[in-house]
């Protein structure tokens, strides 16, 4: 008896997770794995295709210059340049203004459809690192509005740059393209992510919920655990009906007592 308490004093002060136990688990629930990861990813297909509206994006670049297009220098120093730079998240800002975008919208006639408060969060710009290109994007329901929204505030936002900048200049570098292809949602990429994160979650459920349990279900946890050797062991009759021993013990015992 102290023999068998010292060993499973030891066993249970090592608390060491044996990664071949965890890959065990997981081998063995390999199925409920995969199976969970299919119902996530089926679940936020389904929501990606019928409950989240697509929308599409068309951008355009502009060239930002600190000088009105019209001056007389052939050339550009290099603080013309830097203070190009210094500039362009000015004119980035000014682009998104309202008076451009109520202008832009009424050029393309998506007044008509939309308010500026709708679509003024569907437009963005953003400055390239070091360089004098200001990139802008238009983000709408429609491939068609997006397209006719961004080329109208390319062909309204150098001018009105122009005249609130005095001796400035903006071109534009890059026009706005019809979009083909939806912006959001993306399903394919959706689906990778939902699979990954349910097949994920369940492997850390599955795996949390076998090293917390502590019940002994075989000879072999209590070899493992404790160190204990079953020289043998006594069969439930009553659970072996298939191999007739239940019905054995239940006749002889019905004879016992006639």
């Amino acid at each position: 008896m102290k023999k068998y308490g010292e060993r499973k004093t030891q066993r249970n002060g090592n608390d060491d997770i044996d990664l071949l136990d965890i890959v065990r688990i997981l081998w063995c629930n390999l199925g409920r794995i995969i199976l969970m990861g299919l119902i996530c990813s089926i679940v936020v297909l389904l929501i990606t295709i019928f409950l989240i509206q697509p929308t599409y994006r068309a951008r355009f670049s502009v060239y930002v210059n600190n000088r009105n297009a019209a001056g007389t220098a052939d050339t550009l120093g290099s603080s013309d340049i830097i203070a190009s730079q210094s500039l362009a998240k000015t004119y980035a800002k000014i682009i998104l203004s309202r008076p451009v975008v109520e202008a832009a919208m009424e050029r393309s006639n998506t007044n008509k459809s939309y308010d500026y408060e709708s679509i003024k969060n569907g437009v963005s710009s953003s400055v390239e690192e070091d360089t004098q290109l200001v990139n802008v994007s238009v983000v709408m329901a429609s491939p068609e509005d997006a397209y006719n929204l961004a080329n109208a505030i390319a062909e309204v936002a150098p001018d009105y740059v122009a005249e609130v900048v005095e001796g400035s200049s903006m071109k534009v570098v890059t026009s706005p393209v019809l979009p083909t292809k939806q912006y959001t949602p993306r399903p394919r990429k959706n689906v990778i992510i939902a699979m990954t994160i349910g097949m994920l979650i369940m492997a850390i459920y599955i795996v949390i919920r076998n090293l917390t349990d502590n019940r002994v279900k075989s000879d072999i946890d209590l070899e493992e655990r404790y160190g204990i050797f079953i020289i043998g062991t006594i069969p439930n009759f009553f659970e072996k009906d298939n191999s007739g021993y239940g019905r054995y013990y239940s006749q002889t015992t019905d004879k016992n007592k006639g």
